[in-house]
């Protein structure tokens, strides 16, 4: 008849279940029985075992091992538990922070089961005031992004006085001074969401100009409108959108670790915090041991094929870090009729303008890199700079008076230039893949970016120039090196071609129905240095290649 079980529902942030609570009802049946002796067998490769299902006793022994790590820990995903501890957490910026966690999971493998243990990290909204994490993010870049930000975040608010927990369901369209409704409190009146706080409340709101509203319950559709900032983010929610560019790159300089650390870390916390080696875990209940020690694994390290150059031998160090700067190019092209634009954004490491002195030396020293990597430097570069307006307009989020600015600077480069070396201020990607798009859709030259911080670094300058050069040097038709003849030969023994294909799906926090894009390259040479591409917009998050054929 089976099991019938009442369960009042509570979040995670609340002490237990009241009178107002929803009531669960769970009826548990009995489906059937999972035998681990034929799961034994099929391990061992018994032949009458070869059509035996392991994935029904897999994904209960998954359970078990889950059911401790779900009661102390932050359960994320599949498989995937966060413990959060202040003094590993890592803040990220944008109103963010990194947990360190494990994912486990079961494996079938030859006459053994083995648990798959390893380290992950996540991003979680920090705890805190919602109208300064919103300001923090969108300073980090995610103006555009602010809604699928906030969207689902518990909160509680702080000005009713006593505990509200609600979750957003929407960002609002306009601010607290603009954003209006009829309220039956004050008559049917038509009321802003400024005035009535300041009228029922007594509250002046810092940001009724420059934060959108937010929307709790009963639903999107009908939200009650609040201002961020009077709603206080609840801890430990896993941030399930797209990270910033500078949250990004604190997230991998956290997580980024050398295999031995992890290894250290899994066997001294991991097994005990997924509660593989505790007492009071469900593991022995069930008759399950896991054991101490890591599978070892033999293996080799294959022989690198060499690389070949023009001249002079490039130099690798047991980092696989590469020293360019005494060989030449197998086929190096002139360097003429090129150009320099210097793009101010208020930056520190900014260059004065195209006199500047130390834009000059730098200058004369990337044309004798490149000279030296067989690139014969035949005219000076056309030198143009342009000062970009301040960012931070809400007017102009995605910087488009910047992009025109640029544009305005590059039309007046005359003749029209066969590259441009564009030396950026900062990160900004709005800024980035505006010159991109305007210099590839628009203008039709080619660009090459870097930082003027980094160009300017005294530091492995020489190096940077170096790898300048390979990108001009490639973007002009030539080829900067090859595979040794060796590793070549069997490519060549008769004609070939060579492919690469993948498929880049939406981003989390992407609109629905986001498109995919696929891309298809190919080799044009014999030296396998060149790869054309061809793009097309397909079936969101569809892995297969609509038009193959066609690309």
């Amino acid at each position: 008849n089976g099991l019938i079980v009442y369960i009042r529902h509570y979040d995670e942030d609340e002490e237990g279940p009241d009178e107002h609570s929803v009531l669960y009802t769970l009826n548990i049946t009995f489906n059937t029985q999972l035998d681990t002796n034929d799961l034994n067998s099929y391990l061992s490769g018994d032949p009458q075992f070869r059509e035996f299902d392991p994935l029904p006793i897999i994904s209960a022994l998954n359970i078990i091992l889950a059911h401790y790590p779900s009661r102390t820990g932050i359960n994320v995903g599949r498989n995937r538990f966060f413990f959060p501890d202040p003094t590993t957490s890592k803040y990220l910026g944008s109103g963010l922070e990194a947990l360190k966690g494990y994912y486990s999971s079961v494996r079938p493998t030859f006459r053994q089961l083995m648990v798959n243990v390893n380290s992950c990290t996540t991003a979680f909204y920090k705890e805190g005031n919602l109208a300064e994490a919103m300001i923090e993010f969108i300073r980090g870049g995610g103006v555009t992004r602010l809604s699928s930000y906030a969207r689902g975040i518990r909160i509680q608010t702080s000005h009713l006085g006593y505990r509200q927990k609600k979750s957003i369901k929407r960002i609002g369209d306009f601010c607290a001074r603009e954003q209006s409704f009829i309220c039956e409190e004050f008559g049917n009146a038509t009321i802003t969401v400024e005035e009535y706080f300041h009228r029922k409340y007594d509250i002046t709101l810092a940001h009724a100009t420059d934060l959108p509203v937010i929307g709790i319950g009963p639903s999107a559709a009908k939200p009650v409108w609040l201002p961020a900032e009077v709603c206080w983010i609840l801890p430990h929610q896993p941030f399930r959108g797209r990270l910033p560019d500078d949250a990004t790159t604190s997230m991998i300089n956290y997580a980024c670790n050398f295999p031995h650390v992890n290894a250290e870390n899994i066997v001294q916390q991991g097994l005990q915090h997924l509660g593989l080696q505790n007492a009071d875990s469900a593991l022995d209940e069930f008759g399950i041991s896991v054991g101490t020690e890591m599978a070892v694994v033999p293996g080799r390290v294959l022989p690198p094929p060499d690389i070949m150059y023009g001249r002079g031998q490039v130099r690798v160090d047991d980092r696989a870090s590469w020293n360019l700067r005494d060989v030449q190019f197998i086929d190096p092209k002139p360097l003429k009729n090129w150009a320099v634009l210097v793009v101010r954004d208020s930056g520190r490491s900014d260059f004065l303008g195209p006199h500047d002195p130390n834009l000059i030396n730098i200058l004369n020293g990337f044309t004798s890199v490149c000279n030296r990597s067989g690139m014969t430097v035949l005219s000076d570069p056309a030198v143009a700079t342009v000062t970009l307006p301040q960012k931070g307009d809400p007017s102009d989020p995605l910087r488009k008076q910047a992009i025109e600015a640029i544009r305005a600077s590059l039309r007046s480069i005359r003749p029209k230039p066969t590259i441009v070396l564009v030396m950026l201020s900062n990160g900004d990607k709005f800024i980035y893949t505006g010159l991109k798009a305007l210099c590839d859709l628009v203008l039709d030259v080619h660009t090459v970016c870097c930082h003027s911080a980094k160009i300017r670094k005294e530091k492995g300058q020489l190096q940077f120039f170096a790898n300048i050069a390979l990108k001009i040097n490639m973007k002009l038709g030539g080829v900067n090196h090859t595979l040794d003849h060796d590793s070549l030969r069997w490519l060549l023994n008769e004609p070939t071609i060579m492919f690469g294909s993948d498929v880049t799906h939406p981003s989390p926090g992407s609109l629905k129905g986001t498109p995919s894009i696929a891309a298809v390259v190919a080799s044009i040479d014999d030296k396998f240095a060149h790869y054309p591409a061809s793009m097309r917009l397909q079936e969101s998050r569809k892995e297969m290649i609509t038009d193959l054929c066609a690309m």
